[in-house]
């Protein structure tokens, strides 16, 4: 064990490993090295510098619209839930009613009616879609959330 490094693991406020220890219990230049260390840390702290006047204004702020975005988040995804909820139960109420739809459109107009899996298909992932480009529209879509977070933290 050097000098070198157990004075890196006192710098960086890591607890040393046992060789260290020992290195340190028995250099009096370590030992020299962390006094100063912790001198230095009590005159740093007992400087009393003082924050900008600005600093807690500037921290409620983006806060405060760090919350704002988040709000807004909550509320489009609560919309995407409800639009997934109300596309299953469409879906599952209206299954038999759409297929008999679709079979009475093919046999009326064969040619041009299209098939009534696709029908339903349709029907069925409409209201999810249209849940998808409304979260979209709010710009609050989930997927957007680590831009969210570095914009506040970054």
């Amino acid at each position: 064990m050097t000098c070198a490094q157990v004075q890196q693991s006192l710098a960086s406020g890591a607890p040393l490993t046992a060789g260290e220890t020992r290195h340190w219990e028995q250099c009096p230049k370590c030992r020299a090295a962390q006094n100063t260390l912790v001198e230095l840390g009590r005159a740093i702290r007992g400087a009393g510098m003082a924050p900008s006047p600005n600093l807690a204004h500037r921290t409620q702020l983006l806060v405060r619209l760090h919350a704002r975005m988040l709000r807004r988040r909550r509320r489009a995804l609560w919309l995407l839930a409800g639009a997934c909820a109300l596309s299953g139960v469409y879906g599952f109420a209206s299954l038999r009613l759409t297929w008999d739809l679709a079979e009475r459109a093919a046999r009326w107009a064969p040619g041009f009616a299209p098939p009534p899996w696709a029908v339903v298909a349709g029907l069925n992932v409409f209201p999810l879609l249209l849940a998808i480009v409304v979260a979209w529209a709010f710009g609050a879509w989930p997927a957007n959330a680590r831009a969210e977070t570095e914009e506040f933290y970054g």
